[in-house]
């Protein structure tokens, strides 16, 4: 028996167990959506976070997940645009910007970056229209420091001066490109409509207002004093 030979039965072989190998039609397709049937879900339970109000009044809410060894944090504060001043708009989007990259009177905006990325830990803080947040995310044997830092920059920011003409520049930037995504154009005006031009949920920073924010308003004694308590 040739080599050639031998291929092609060993070929006709396979080709004939792969056919025989494939998954026949179901016996009875449903025909209509109506008649598909689904097997039942598995049982699952919501899990319920602890609330525990401190003695200072600020509400803590506890969810524990053992699966990995980390620890997420937010902090939630009522602030956001809806507090900055009509001709400051823009102010609590530099303010959350700063308030991370600007680092803490113990620590500088670049020590603070230095201890973070040695840890694989994160600090973010970011604004919306209602609120301002503090994240932390750290491994679980760094997370008394990393909370205690965390404590710093909420209590105890330095609004680095450099910092601050980064994080300007970047929303001027930001306020230039505005119009190269329409859909950003759509619900910028959708904003405006359905509110009105003044309202604070449709006011958008321009090259004037965040103009308007002066270095002197982000000494931390005027920062702490302006913060919306609750």
């Amino acid at each position: 028996m040739s080599v050639r030979f031998r291929r092609s039965v060993l070929l006709a072989a396979a080709l004939l167990i792969g056919a025989t190998a494939l998954p026949h039609p179901a016996a009875a397709q449903a025909a209509r959506a109506a008649d598909l049937r689904y097997p039942a879900l598995p049982s699952f339970e919501i899990p319920k976070p602890q609330r525990v109000v401190l003695d200072n009044g600020l509400v803590v809410m506890l969810l524990e997940d053992h699966e990995l060894p980390l620890v997420d944090a937010t902090a939630v504060v009522r602030s956001g645009g809806r507090f900055d001043p009509a001709d400051k708009v823009g102010l609590a989007d530099l303010a959350a910007t700063v308030l991370r990259t600007g680092g803490t009177e113990a620590m500088s905006g670049d020590q603070l970056d230095e201890w973070l990325e040695s840890r694989a830990a994160s600090i973010e803080a970011s604004a919306d229209v209602e609120a301002a947040r503090v994240t932390l995310s750290s491994l679980a044997p760094d997370f008394p420091a990393a909370l205690r830092i965390l404590a710093d920059v909420l209590r105890r920011p330095a609004f680095e001066a450099g910092k601050l003409q980064v994080a300007r520049n970047q929303a001027i930037a930001d306020v230039a490109r505005q119009n190269d995504e329409p859909l950003d154009i759509l619900f910028r005006e959708f904003q405006k409509t359905i509110y009105g031009g003044d309202s604070p949920y449709a006011r958008t920073a321009t090259h004037a207002s965040l103009g308007a924010i002066p270095a002197k308003t982000w000494s931390p004694g005027t920062a702490r004093a302006s913060t919306p308590s609750g």
